[in-house]
């Protein structure tokens, strides 16, 4: 009679222990079967060098008589192993009942089960399965549709995760489009390599750009440091005035339309002549300002073309959008 469900049992190794109890039943001794698993993880199916007798398994253990040196046995179960003990019991069915009736009819009926549990032990083998260790795993899993399954990230059971099968389409869109783009910069290269050989094309380049921006050398930073620190500046106007204290990375305009950023903490240091507090943002050498009656800044009648400068509906400057 079994009337218990229970197949396996674990111990921690301690490094001393090598007798190991179990209570479930068996049928014969080899029914028994013994894994190490390490600190890791790692498993090691244990084949010789343990001997089971009376409900428990010694390991390593010996029958009676057949010890080898203690220099050939095994080390024992170290602190941080785990060994496992588990029942392994062979599909056969060895009874013969004869043939008399009806014994040799519940012989058949006990063999057809036999080759039932064959048939099935046959499928079973063919399935994805966890470790015999890996009693708590949960197998079960929603299906999703277009989904894929991993592991969790605690190790515990299956989840529904973005089928790898759509992430590579996607990857596969971006790296076209690396493509297309790597290629039109090869192109723009290509191009600006070839106007940077001709000498005529190079200086026709040089002059536009000494029109466009009157000289000064304006990268993205400098533009991005000159919208900040307009819009921060000490002064409501952006106007440079004596008595205010200005701190780096405030932009100032002076009276004829030059703009300067602090580097240093600075009162009454006129940009223009204080290059250890200002460094020049743009500079205006076509005056694009005046001062009116009133003496306020505004627009000259005729003024020359400025690219970081402009008027709003109110007639304010401000920066060039």
């Amino acid at each position: 009679m079994v009337i218990t469900d229970v197949n396996q049992v674990t111990y921690q190794g301690d490094g001393s222990t090598t007798v190991f109890p179990f209570s479930f039943p068996i049928v014969a001794s080899t029914d028994i079967r013994l894994i190490l698993q390490d600190a890791d993880g790692t498993q090691t199916d244990i084949v010789s060098d343990y001997y089971v007798s009376g409900g428990t398994v010694k390991y390593p253990g010996y029958a009676p008589g057949e010890e080898p040196d203690p220099g050939e046995q095994p080390p024992k179960v170290q602190d941080g192993q785990k060994l496992i003990i588990y029942r392994d019991v062979p599909i056969t069915q060895e009874a013969d009942l004869g043939d008399v009736w009806p014994f040799y009819v519940i012989e058949q009926m006990v063999d057809k089960c036999t080759m039932i549990l064959q048939d099935l032990f046959g499928t079973v083998a063919r399935c994805l399965k966890v470790r015999v260790s890996d009693i708590d795993f949960d197998t079960t899993i929603t299906p999703e549709a277009g989904k894929a399954i991993e592991i969790n990230a605690d190790g515990t059971g299956f989840v529904c995760i973005e089928s790898p099968s759509t992430i590579l389409h996607q990857c596969e869109a971006v790296r076209d489009q690396v493509v297309d783009e790597a290629g039109q910069v090869a192109e723009d290269a290509a191009h600006t390599q070839t106007w940077a050989g001709t000498a005529s094309n190079a200086a026709d380049a040089a002059v536009q750009a000494n029109n466009s921006v009157q000289g000064a050398l304006i990268d993205a930073q400098t533009l991005l440091d000159a919208t900040k620190g307009y819009i921060s500046a000490a002064t409501e106007d952006a106007l440079w005035n004596s008595a205010t204290e200005y701190d780096p990375g405030d932009v100032v305009m002076t009276s004829n339309g030059a703009v300067y950023r602090c580097i240093q903490t600075s009162t009454n240091n006129p940009p223009a002549s204080s290059p250890a507090y200002w460094v020049p943002v743009t500079t205006v050498e076509l005056y694009t300002f005046e001062y009116d009656e009133y003496g306020d800044l505004m627009p000259r009648i005729n003024p020359n073309a400025s690219e970081c400068w402009e008027i709003d509906g109110n007639g304010d400057i401000e920066p060039a959008a």
